[in-house]
């Protein structure tokens, strides 16, 4: 018996080697893997140098003149399209009771300084846009897209001869500031 258990050992071993043998020969040396990149669509706009613009009538040429602040890379926007930027106030100048009116001011965008876009196409648009407060008025369009991109803005006052009359700029009290918001949109072409 001893021997049989000998031989059915010695055929397990062998048959163990050789199945070890064999799975090392066919072991594998490579693999695969299915690699995804999702791009999905970014549309974002954002305002740079903070969100409040002061335009300041300090003497005499400036009331004469009108003023104007330039703001390079006022908005910074990301797109994986081409889009137009609109602009629209929520209504005309206020301080209380008193008004001037929205379309005093007028903007002019320009291709930022920082991150200039590529596929600028602001043929159609107006080059100095009155502001106004029942559209929403197209300022930049770009058929590219911005992975970063920034706009310069030119903001402009010039104050008709109503407003003086009207909202009493000889007082004596200070600095009389009247307000509005103006909200910037970006919507893909």
């Amino acid at each position: 018996m001893k021997m049989k258990q000998k031989s059915l050992l010695m055929t397990l071993m062998v048959g163990l080697i050789l199945i070890g043998v064999s799975s090392l020969k066919a072991q594998t040396t490579t693999a695969s893997a299915t690699l995804n990149v999702k791009l999905h669509p970014i549309l974002n706009i954002a305002l740079n140098n903070g969100s409040t613009v002061d335009l300041e009538f300090s003497n005499s040429d400036d009331y004469a003149k009108g003023v104007s602040k330039p703001i390079a890379d006022h908005l910074a926007v990301n797109s994986t399209s081409g889009f137009t930027v609109t602009v629209k106030a929520d209504g005309d100048l206020t301080n209380g009771s008193k008004s001037i009116p929205i379309s005093d001011i007028f903007l002019t965008s320009s291709d930022g300084t920082a991150n200039p876009i590529d596929g600028i196409d602001n043929s159609g648009l107006a080059s100095a846009l009155s502001l106004n407060s029942t559209s929403e008025q197209p300022i930049f369009k770009s058929t590219s897209c911005a992975a970063i991109g920034t706009i310069d803005v030119l903001y402009k006052a010039i104050l008709g001869s109503n407003d003086f009359s009207a909202n009493s700029f000889g007082s004596t009290d200070g600095v009389q500031t009247y307000t509005a918001t103006v909200t910037y949109t970006i919507t893909s072409l």
